[in-house]
């Protein structure tokens, strides 16, 4: 076998280099009135960088209103009177979309007669967590997502008001007045967005059965905005994707949109596709950064360094210096005998490198 407890050590290092860092949220002593009513739950509103959070459940539960879990992609959905709203705790990505026929996108994609409800891919100050167990969600996520009316009281209380909405009835009066609208351009033949009745309606417009995972996929990059991490192009993530810099550079996603996201290297914005994020095939997104800086993690000397950028090997290299430079191999072939451990590692169909010992000695293409 390749050195057990090599590979182990530097297995540990990668994962330990891809965690995050928590944050801590602080119990408050604030009242809550909801609906006029006092407000009594086992978990207290909390305070974290300055902004109040109040447990989701028990609130939103007291106002008439029923997140919904994905199980799956660990997202929730909240319906309100004329919106719907996908997010994901301790992440500051959201996916928003306003239900009415105004923001009904009108104009034929390029690649067909295709339309939808605009969603916007929103990334906020202020946004869910998670603590012990328990959601929090922030009083300005209530007030400006969720359309409910948050005021301040005397003696530390706060007031919340709204919910019992009633989207059906609200999704109803939206059909009425789409299919007023655009009846007269529309058909099913040529035009794929076309609904003859509301429950078709309800069933193209108002599943958004691919938001869900969308945001998953945001929200994992979304968690590390404006936060140092470092390039690890030898990820399946950058496979179709084009970043013309250096394996290893420290970098910070600036934007995440629906679409694209912004990656700077401290001196320009580059652009980067995030449309294939939808192939499943590519993995977590995240997989392409590491989250702390492999150099102060590793002990190698500059030669290697300088490889492992430019994504080459050289003979005298590591087990490590060859996973950071040019990932996984494909498979691996072990001999061992009376005179040690080789290891035939696996590149595509015709390149090998071949380990005396766990130290890269020949190369072959």
């Amino acid at each position: 076998m390749i050195k057990k407890s090599f590979l182990f050590l530097f297995a540990f290092l990668l994962v330990f280099l891809s965690t995050p860092l928590s944050t801590k949220a602080e119990e408050s002593s604030y009242n809550l009135i909801i609906n006029g009513k006092k407000f009594n739950y086992n978990y207290p509103p909390i305070v974290q960088n300055n902004a109040i959070y109040v447990p989701m459940y028990g609130v939103l539960s007291e106002l008439g209103i029923n997140p919904q879990w994905d199980k799956d992609y660990r997202t929730f959905r909240i319906n309100t009177k004329s919106s719907v709203v996908f997010f994901k705790t301790d992440s500051p990505i959201i996916i928003k979309t306003e239900l009415n026929v105004a923001n009904f996108d009108s104009e034929d994609k390029i690649y067909g007669p295709y339309r939808d409800f605009k969603r916007e891919v929103l990334t906020l100050d202020f946004y869910p967590i998670s603590s012990q167990d328990v959601v929090y969600v922030p009083l300005v996520f209530l007030s400006e997502y969720l359309h409910l009316v948050v005021a301040w009281g005397e003696n530390g209380s706060i007031s919340i008001s709204g919910g019992n909405y009633k989207p059906e009835d609200h999704l109803k009066e939206l059909y009425s007045a789409w299919d007023e609208q655009f009846k007269k351009i529309g058909n099913s033949y040529s035009n794929y967005w076309f609904s003859y009745n509301y429950n078709d309606f309800k069933s193209r417009y108002y599943e958004m059965s691919y938001a869900p995972y969308d945001l998953a996929q945001y929200a994992e990059l979304g968690q590390f905005l404006n936060k140092d991490i470092w390039l690890n192009k030898t990820s399946k993530f950058w496979t179709d994707r084009t970043l013309d810099l250096p394996n290893l550079t420290k970098v910070k996603i600036t934007y995440v949109g629906d679409g694209s996201m912004l990656v700077n290297d401290g001196n320009y914005d580059y652009t980067v596709n995030t449309h294939t994020l939808k192939s499943m095939s590519h993995g977590s997104p995240l997989s392409g950064f590491f989250l702390r800086s492999p150099f102060d993690v590793f002990d190698f000397p500059q030669k290697a360094w300088d490889a492992i950028a430019a994504q080459e090997v050289y003979r005298g290299m590591n087990y490590g210096m060859v996973l950071l430079s040019w990932g996984d191999p494909k498979h691996t072939n072990v001999t061992t005998g009376k005179y040690g451990t080789m290891s035939q590692w696996v590149y595509g169909d015709s390149t090998y490198l071949y380990f005396d010992n766990g130290v890269l000695s020949t190369i072959q293409y």
